[in-house]
């Protein structure tokens, strides 16, 4: 049932996303949806709970790796290759997903809850590759340099792969370094 919703909002099917499109998408009764989820809304989140735990994965992967030591410049490509270039996590789907759950107060509040320890370990990448925030508004510049990577990253989702994405990687690589002061 995720897969399939996940498929659908890939598909931009925000706006008429419901329980009943999933289960017939699904192929199952939507008695046997409720069975899992009482609403559309638990799906949601239940889809951004595993994406938001897949991340953190990654994300640990990254920091074991950079714990030997690395450029700030290959940290930066470590995450957007890590992130950007991952299907599975960085898809047209999961954003649309994010776009759907900001619909919600309720549901905005629960996103921003799931993104905030993404945030923080992104932030801990960059400051364990030597790249922390040195001026007395940290929470502005840190805030920014997050910004900053998320729009690399939905750039990367929107770009098919190949050659296409590799000059959008390069980009978001020199954006990022701009961003860093590097």
């Amino acid at each position: 049932m995720l897969d399939v919703t996940l498929e659908l909002l890939a598909e931009g099917a925000v706006d008429r996303l419901s329980t009943n499109l999933i289960a017939s998408q699904a192929r199952i009764s939507v008695g046997n949806l409720y069975q899992f989820y009482p609403n559309k809304d638990a799906i949601l989140c239940d889809l951004l709970r595993r994406w938001q735990e897949q991340t953190v994965e990654v994300l640990n992967d990254l920091d074991a790796r950079f714990a030997k030591g690395i450029q700030p410049e290959e940290c930066i490509d470590g995450i957007l290759r890590a992130l950007g270039c991952n299907t599975a996590l960085n898809s047209p789907g999961y954003w649309n997903l994010r776009a759907a759950l900001e619909r919600s107060p309720e549901l905005s509040q629960f996103s921003h809850e799931q993104h905030e320890p993404i945030r923080d370990r992104i932030t801990g990448l960059y400051e364990a590759c030597a790249m922390p925030v040195q001026d007395t508004k940290a929470g502005g510049v840190g805030m920014l340099r997050s910004q900053v990577t998320m729009a690399c990253l939905y750039t990367l989702s929107q770009t098919a792969t190949g050659d296409r994405q590799e000059e959008i990687l390069e980009r978001s690589r020199q954006i990022l370094m701009t961003a860093f002061d590097l």
